[in-house]
């Protein structure tokens, strides 16, 4: 537990928000491997964040396979970039390969 000397700026687990491993189907048939992460807000409403990676390129990653990786990661890019955006969601895709999604949602 950090002091008031070490108090951390903000809490990466606060007891209120939930993460979970799953994957996302971007409308175009894409899939994208990540985390979820869902908080209550006020209203009664949940702001979700989803960030992750394209799940051909995750598995890459995953297989220790950089090079080929990096080589992809563009061609996949210029495919997101003619996706149609989620309705209702902001989409923000990296020439990387990595994805971040927030929406807000309607309860539990």
């Amino acid at each position: 537990m950090p002091t008031i000397d070490q108090q951390a700026l903000f809490d990466l687990d606060p007891p209120w928000a939930t993460s979970t491993a799953t994957t996302l189907r971007l409308p175009d048939g894409l899939h994208l491997e990540g985390t979820r992460y869902r908080t209550p807000l006020p209203d009664g409403k949940v702001l979700e964040v989803f960030r992750g990676v394209e799940r051909r390129l995750y598995s890459l990653l995953a297989n220790g396979q950089i090079g080929p990786y990096l080589r992809a990661a563009p061609g996949t890019y210029r495919k997101w970039s003619r996706t149609p955006r989620p309705s209702g969601a902001v989409l923000s895709l990296g020439r990387d390969g990595t994805a971040l999604v927030v929406r807000v949602t309607n309860g539990r």
